[in-house]
């Protein structure tokens, strides 16, 4: 099996079948879908199951009684479990395009080909969707001033602009990035810096491949950059503090000499490139 999706869920079941129908539905086919849940009080754990009954040779539940606590440590628990040469996540509330699979795989075969030894990350634009699946902003990435060219280490260390759910990356980037420690601060963007770190390449898609839905319950979400959003950050300092005491705690694994100084610089430079787009 070439790709395992993986997909981690809890108390999802609003959403769910419409996520997992867009995956099995999904013009290139070769892949597996495994699932593995976090303890839901829902009919989460009901809805997978029927997929595991209807379709045993493309559905696979770890229906067992370990329950990580939180989106990280649930995706990396799944990622200890794949043995494909390329991995991609999947959100439980998302829809994806019925290309996604097909393009990232492609393109990032292309990379391999030229680039055998490198730890490969491919990964797309997003288009917003609220609770109703209405498409309220076609990028993402203009929605929160992302950069789009990741070229080194520091382009991602401040902030992050690659998306689990929206994201394929080889073997190389998996063993580099495995197992994912408590000082990450989420999957997705520890596995993108240590790409960075072990100089791989890190290839943007300029083309929406999911719809990111937008709801009261996202774990992450998608807030707009802006003066109200820093406003709204100032607001909460405890909350504000804590999160950029973490984010510091993750940059400092990753590279060693990075000091509070040079933090600061590029945290301000970050702020100061989103206000004046």
């Amino acid at each position: 099996m070439m790709i395992d999706v993986l997909l981690a869920t809890y108390n999802g079941a609003e959403y769910l079948r419409q996520q997992i129908d867009s995956i099995i539905n999904q013009s290139f086919q070769s892949f597996r879908l495994i699932i593995h849940d976090d303890g839901s009080n829902d009919e989460t754990r009901n809805i997978i199951r029927s997929y595991t009954q209807k379709m045993p040779d493309k559905v696979f539940f770890l229906d067992d009684d370990f329950f990580p606590g939180g989106a990280k440590k649930n995706f990396s628990y799944l990622l200890n479990k794949s043995s494909s040469s390329y991995i991609m996540f999947s959100d439980q509330d998302d829809i994806w395009l019925p290309e996604k699979l097909e393009k990232m795989y492609n393109k990032i075969l292309e990379l391999e080909k030229s680039n055998p030894e490198l730890p490969i990350l491919v990964h797309s634009d997003l288009s917003l969707i609220d609770e109703t699946g209405t498409i309220f902003e076609d990028s993402f990435f203009f929605h929160l001033k992302l950069k789009k060219k990741i070229e080194r280490l520091e382009d991602i260390l401040v902030e992050n602009s690659v998306s689990g759910c929206a994201m394929i990356f080889n073997r190389k980037a998996v063993n580099l990035s495995s197992p994912i420690p408590n000082e990450a601060m989420m999957h997705d963007w520890w596995i993108s810096c240590q790409v960075m770190k072990n100089r791989g390449i890190i290839y943007f898609i300029d083309e929406p491949l999911v719809y990111y839905r937008q709801h009261s319950r996202n774990v992450i979400g998608a807030k707009k950059a802006g003066y109200l959003f820093y406003i709204k950050k100032l607001s909460n300092p405890l909350k504000t503090a804590d999160y950029l005491k973490r984010l510091y705690i993750q940059i400092k694994c990753l590279k060693k000499e990075y000091t509070i100084s040079q933090y600061i610089f590029d945290l301000s430079k970050t702020i100061i490139r989103k206000l004046k787009s």
